[in-house]
């Protein structure tokens, strides 16, 4: 059991930290239902994350034996580091349509500031859909099919680390009601002004962690 959990130690630091997500669920904490609008937007990721581990998890404990072998789940690994890598090359390379885009990040942001809890919850939904996470996801729950034991532990971990990066200013805007606004504000501001910068380099580390992790399993 502790081996599964150290093997998914880098799935679960890749889970926890998506810019996009942690950036939404603190300008959702600056609208008028700031609770109700930030727990909807993580519910739309647990959803999604969720369906896809109990998937997997079902399927696993169903069978006597690993549903992956251990060559298949460093292949799936590797695929994934290399994925993520393509899509940081992808963002190093696209130039051309960056105003285009930052006026639809301003227009997203604009909406999510006068969001209700359906549109958060479906605005997280969607982000959960469209965003690195999902690769990074489906190379953890390798970890957890190839795993004799432990499926529902290990989903459980990915899935909880997954939402962490939105519960985490939840529970300091809960908790601090005085002082974390300003300080989450300045997390957000600073998140949105190197969002590009944050996300290749996020994309690049666990792009090679997860190609060097695959290729010496192979």
């Amino acid at each position: 059991m502790g081996d599964l959990v150290v093997d998914l130690i880098p799935s679960m630091l890749g889970l926890l930290v998506t810019p996009a997500a942690i950036a939404g669920a603190i300008l959702l904490l600056s609208t008028a239902r700031p609770f109700a609008n930030a727990m909807a937007f993580t519910a739309g990721f647990l959803l999604a994350y969720g369906i896809i581990a109990a998937i997997v998890v079902t399927v696993a404990a169903a069978r006597s034996e690993p549903l992956l072998s251990a060559r298949a789940k460093a292949t799936v690994e590797c695929v994934v580091g290399m994925v993520l890598l393509l899509l940081a090359l992808t963002l190093i390379a696209r130039r051309a349509n960056r105003p285009r885009a930052r006026r639809a990040k301003k227009s997203f942001a604009a909406r999510l500031d006068e969001a209700t809890p359906p549109f958060a919850f479906g605005a997280g939904l969607a982000l959960a859909i469209i965003n690195p996470n999902i690769p990074i996801l489906v190379a953890g729950l390798a970890v957890v099919a190839a795993s004799d034991t432990g499926h529902v532990l290990g989903a459980g971990l990915l899935v909880l680390a997954a939402i962490s990066g939105m519960l985490i200013p939840i529970l300091w805007r809960w908790l601090a009601p005085r002082s974390a606004p300003g300080r989450l504000d300045r997390v957000k501001t600073a998140i949105s002004a190197h969002d590009r910068a944050i996300n290749i380099t996020v994309l690049l580390v666990f792009g090679t962690t997860f190609t060097m992790k695959g290729l010496i399993g192979l």
